[in-house]
């Protein structure tokens, strides 16, 4: 008996349609992020960074080598689609770090990292990095430390450095150092 293709008709379609929508309404958001991530490129950066399978990466580690608290004033993830992985602490400690992550799954999306926290003495500590996904252009411009006031802080200063995992231009691996000026 020969075999024949039939054309799907409109009722079938629907079918296929609605069993996918039906499918995907039974994930869970990280259960469908999951998913979507496993499904995209299993290629990753073979380095410590902590990335998700984004297009674009940031990782921004902060140390606080102070010997006071800083309080999170503000912290915010931009480019199309940009989403955490893991967000800044609302305190950090004397003495402590944290790593920070976010990505976006838009590869020709510049991915900016900003967080401000707030010294003892009232002064803003600000950790930006941007990840280019266009070019070979990653930077921690933004950086710094000013009083609260708007001026340069002249106690404190942030050694900030930012590097790419070889063969991986649209990842960005930030070291912020928050210290006191020597």
């Amino acid at each position: 008996m020969p075999f024949t293709i039939r054309p799907l008709t409109r009722p079938a379609l629907a079918g296929i349609a609605i069993a996918a929508l039906v499918s995907l309404t039974a994930c869970s958001a990280p259960q469908l992020d999951a998913n979507l991530t496993a499904a995209s490129s299993s290629a990753s950066p073979s380095s410590a960074a902590q990335f998700s399978e984004g297009e674009v990466n940031i990782q921004m580690t902060i140390e606080n080598n102070t010997k006071s608290p800083l309080t999170l004033s503000w912290s915010g993830l931009s480019g199309d689609g940009a989403h955490w992985d893991s967000r800044p602490q609302a305190t950090l400690g004397a003495g402590a770090s944290e790593v920070l992550t976010g990505y976006t799954h838009f590869h020709l999306t510049d991915l900016a990292m900003q967080v401000n926290y707030e010294t003892a003495s009232g002064d803003l500590a600000q950790f930006h990095v941007t990840a280019n996904g266009n070019q070979n252009v990653n930077s921690t411009t933004g950086t710094g430390v000013t009083l609260d006031n708007g001026g340069t802080a002249t106690d404190l200063t942030i050694d900030a450095t930012v590097n790419q995992p070889t063969g991986f231009y649209d990842y960005a691996v930030a070291s912020m150092v928050l210290q006191p000026v020597s």
